[in-house]
Order: C-alpha cells, then structure tokens, then sequence
C-alpha cells in the first residue's frame, strides 16, 4: 500500500524540483501528486505565474503517466502547507532545498508540528 497524496512544494528553482524525480519513485498507480506553490499575498501576479508553472509541471507529469493537480494560493508557506496537508489529508511531503539557504522560521515550524 503507497502513498495516497504526495505534497511537492515547488517555487520555480532547480532545487525545489529535485523532488519532482523522487516524488515519482514513491508514487503509485494509487498516488496524487499534488504540485503545491504559495506566493506573498501582495504578489498576485506572482500567483498566477506559480499556478501557470505548475500546471505545465503537472501536464508532463500526466502524460508519463502520473496522477498529478497543482495547487497554488497565497500566503505564508508554513502556514498554507500545514493547512493544505489537514484539509486534503496529504500522506507524504518531499521537499529538496539547498543547504545553505534560511528557511530558519519555517524548520522550527514543521519541527514543532
């Protein structure tokens, strides 16, 4: 038995998709993969730019053969995935990020969740 939803938060950087090749090894014929980005709520373009992104992302996801939806909302990004994650009863987060970038708000969070 798989993982029924698989959250992948992408923001557009190389990094971000390194979880794209992992997150399709741990899915199966079962899974969701749920493309999931959050954007500043003063950035509304810079939401439907994330939401374009991830519907293409989605797109060659489903043509390999992937159940794949892309999610897209604004707000905080701690915030927004745990709220996703309750709502839509997500079973798996892959997340890639480089080592060195400052996501110190953010690990205390998901640590405390």
């Amino acid at each position: 038995m798989g993982y029924k939803k698989i959250l992948i938060p992408l923001d557009g950087s190389e990094s971000a998709e390194l979880a794209l090749p992992y997150s399709r090894k741990l899915a199966d014929e079962q899974s969701t993969l749920v493309l999931f980005s959050v954007c500043p709520e003063d950035e509304l373009r810079l939401c439907r730019l994330n939401s374009a992104y991830l519907g293409l992302q989605a797109d060659v996801l489903r043509a390999a053969g992937y159940q794949a939806v892309s999610h897209t909302e604004p707000g905080n990004l701690a915030e927004r995935i745990k709220d996703y994650v309750a709502k839509e009863a997500v079973d798996l987060i892959v997340v890639c990020r480089q080592g060195h970038s400052d996501l110190s708000k953010e690990e205390k969070y998901f640590r405390t969740w």
